[in-house]
This record gives C-alpha cells, sequence and structure tokens, in this order.
C-alpha cells in the first residue's frame, strides 16, 4: 500500500478514482429512470374525450427527462382525421414513478392526466373553452398503426364530404326498364 502514496497526487488520484467508481455505479440506475420517464411519453397517442364519436391524436418527439421534468421537442395535437398543430404550455411533471401531463390544445382547451410509466393508457380530464369539463382516455399506438387510422379516417372524412351523385339523365328524357 505504501506505494500508492509514494508519488505526490496519488491519493488524489486514488479519491477521484474512487469517486468516478461510485457515479458509475449510480448514475446509470438514475439515467435509466429518467429514460423511462421520457420513454413514457414519447410517442404516438390516440386521444378519446367524452362520448365523442371523433378521436383525437397527439404524437409527442424529442422527450427528454430534466430533473423533475419531461422536455419534448414537439407535441403535436388534433383531430385524427385533420392536421395538427403544436400544443402549449407543455408541463409533464416526474413524480416518481409517475407522470402528470397538462398542456393546451391548438384550439385552447386544456387536458391534464396522470399515469404511471408503466402504462400504456393515461386518463384524465379535459376542459373546454367553454368551460365544460370531459373524461379523457389516451392510449399509446405504435406510430405506423396511428398513420394508418389517420389516413382511413381521412379518406372517410373525404367521401363524406363528397356531393352526392348525379342522375345523368337529361331532363325528360324517357328511360323504360
Amino acid at each position: 500500500m505504501a506505494h500508492i502514496f509514494a508519488t505526490p497526487g496519488s491519493a488524489a488520484r486514488l479519491v477521484a478514482g474512487f469517486m468516478l467508481m461510485l457515479l458509475a455505479a449510480f448514475a446509470p440506475a438514475g439515467a435509466r429512470a429518467a429514460d423511462a420517464a421520457a420513454e413514457a411519453i414519447e410517442g404516438a397517442w390516440i386521444v378519446s374525450v367524452g362520448n365523442s364519436p371523433r378521436d383525437r391524436f397527439l404524437i409527442v418527439t424529442g422527450a427528454k427527462s430534466s430533473l423533475d421534468r419531461i422536455l419534448v421537442d414537439s407535441a403535436q395535437y388534433g383531430w385524427i382525421d385533420t392536421k395538427g398543430a403544436s400544443v402549449k404550455g407543455w408541463n409533464a411533471e416526474i413524480l416518481g414513478d409517475s407522470i402528470r401531463l397538462h398542456f393546451i390544445t391548438p384550439a385552447n382547451s386544456t387536458i391534464s392526466a396522470t399515469f404511471r410509466v408503466d402504462e400504456e393508457t393515461a386518463s384524465g380530464s379535459f376542459l373546454n373553452k367553454e368551460g365544460k369539463t370531459y373524461y379523457m382516455r389516451m392510449t399509446r399506438i405504435p406510430p405506423e398503426e396511428l398513420a394508418e387510422l389517420r389516413a382511413s379516417a381521412k379518406k372517410a372524412a373525404t367521401a363524406a364530404k363528397a356531393p352526392p351523385a348525379q342522375n345523368h339523365a337529361a331532363p325528360g328524357a324517357k328511360i323504360y326498364l
């Protein structure tokens, strides 16, 4: 042991090395917990509000944990059959193994939910700009599935807006069957 302290600064290197080993041993657990929170919110979500037959979507990208918050690069929200827009007032708070989410939709409605990081659904409230509160449920789905649902919903919405089929018979024409 005498040789460790034989050169000046050896003790400092030993202490520094020990500290680095401690950090390496304990930092990954904290990093994994932070990553789990970011991973829990990142991705594609279907949002159902009250008894509305028309679903909405939320797409969260670039989620990063920072202390007790989850910051995101982008959070897009909208009707499933239309394009989305960025949410306002994003606030995702980490509470142990849970996340408390709060944001304002492009139409100025407020969504609030609390869910555990290992859950694929979140329940909460939807407060519209008129002040009415509805039950809200968000369900995580694969991004590809959301893309298919959105394409199908857009196609159905376009078909519903199409004018009715026209009778192509000339006025006064006599058709006998």
